[in-house]
């Protein structure tokens, strides 16, 4: 974590966010970001985002999701690629990973009580690309 850069924040974004389109109006979470890496708390924001990776690469919770009994919503861009470790793995597997449009399908199916609402044209980050279909989708729910 330690070894990112400000530059490489958009590119990662652009291709796992946002399924390789990009729009001026996605720069405010660049710079959020960039803020991150070049303050002077990075080393404590990387030691959290660390412990973040470790625990989704050690920790996957898919196999609880049937536990889970309380009214749960997915809302879920159907454009979103985003998949930890893509970077790592021949193109061949790269191609099979962080599929949201498949994935929240399953998520949907192993959760007893959940709603799923997919958005489509939009990735990993909905409540700021899609915010009029995302409140829509939410406050139905809540009600």
């Amino acid at each position: 974590e330690l070894k990112k850069q400000p530059g490489d924040i958009k590119t990662y974004m652009q291709k796992a966010y946002f399924g390789g389109d990009w729009k001026e109006a996605y720069l405010p979470l660049v710079e959020l970001q960039k803020g991150w890496v070049a303050g002077p708390d990075w080393p404590t924001m990387a030691w959290i985002s660390a412990q973040h990776y470790d625990m989704i690469f050690t920790q996957p919770v898919l196999y609880d999701l049937p536990e889970i009994r309380t009214s749960t919503l997915l809302i879920i861009g159907q454009r979103d690629r985003t998949a930890l470790g893509k970077n790592r793995v021949s193109d061949e597997v790269a191609a099979t990973l962080g599929r949201y449009a498949l994935l929240g399908k399953e998520a949907n199916r192993l959760l007893p009580n959940s709603t799923l609402i997919e958005l489509n044209n939009v990735g990993h980050i909905p409540q700021f690309e899609a915010f009029d279909e995302y409140i829509a989708a939410l406050q139905k729910f809540i009600r």
